[in-house]
């Protein structure tokens, strides 16, 4: 009877999270094959592991660039440890901008 009680909680729990998933899923699916999406790749090496913390580049010799100029929609980070790739990122530019204008400067 508890072993039937617990199936029947997880089969509602997993059915629920199921098809919260597949929604997203889908939208990611539609961003990697939608062929108007841009993307801009970036690479960390190493010293986010210790970090935590991606560089967002902002200007370089007093130019505007990185995120300030990018035409991409999303903005791709692949944090990569002792010459492998441990993980990548996607977040939509504008995600990023909004976190630049409020930390910048500020740290």
């Amino acid at each position: 009877m508890l072993q039937t009680a617990k199936k029947k909680k997880y089969s509602s729990d997993f059915d629920a999270d199921l098809i919260f998933g597949q929604k997203y899923e889908e939208q990611a699916k539609a961003m990697l094959l939608d062929k108007r999406s841009t993307f801009e790749f970036k690479t960390e090496r190493n010293y986010w592991y210790k970090t935590g913390n991606m560089a967002v580049e902002v200007e370089c010799y007093g130019k505007p660039s990185g995120i300030s100029i990018t035409k991409a929609k999303y903005w791709c980070v692949m944090f990569v440890y002792n010459g492998k790739l441990f993980e990548r990122r996607i977040f939509d530019v504008p995600v990023i901008k909004r976190l630049v204008k409020k930390y910048y400067n500020k740290l």
